[in-house]
């Protein structure tokens, strides 16, 4: 995850910057990628195998082994899911993050109002608990 400093920066930036809604939007936008989770467009991950050393494939279905390729979207999205509650954590857990959200709603910019909602949503299903908590 990005971590505790990290978030310090975009909690800075949403409480001081409010003005400039362009600087809002983008970092809105940077707050629902590390926040959210990632998913490929095809919904699969290709890796190659490689040998052990003793001409063994990996012991993966055989049919996986004989074709040299595995499918592993699943892990991929449980590892992206993993990221994500970590970063929604950080950044939740800063004192009046969810709060700055929340009063950002009360502009009258279409686009910012928009990402607030993406990122809000992004956050429940990382993290639902922590988000309730904070907005209650």
């Amino acid at each position: 995850g990005l971590g505790e400093a990290g978030m310090l920066v975009f909690v800075a930036i949403l409480d001081q910057d409010r003005d400039f809604e362009e600087t809002i939007c983008a970092t809105l936008e940077l707050l629902i990628k590390i926040c959210g989770r990632l998913d490929f467009a095809d919904g699969k991950v290709r890796r190659e195998l490689s040998d052990d050393g003793a001409g063994q494939r990996s012991s993966l279905a055989p049919d996986a082994a004989r074709s040299g390729v595995v499918h592993d979207a699943d892990i991929f999205a449980q590892e992206t899911a993993m990221v994500a509650a970590d970063n929604t954590t950080a950044f939740a857990s800063r004192d009046g993050a969810v709060n700055l959200l929340i009063e950002l709603l009360d502009k009258d910019d279409f686009h910012l109002r928009f990402n607030v909602i993406e990122l809000l949503t992004a956050m429940v299903a990382s993290n639902a608990q922590l988000v309730q908590e904070k907005v209650l």
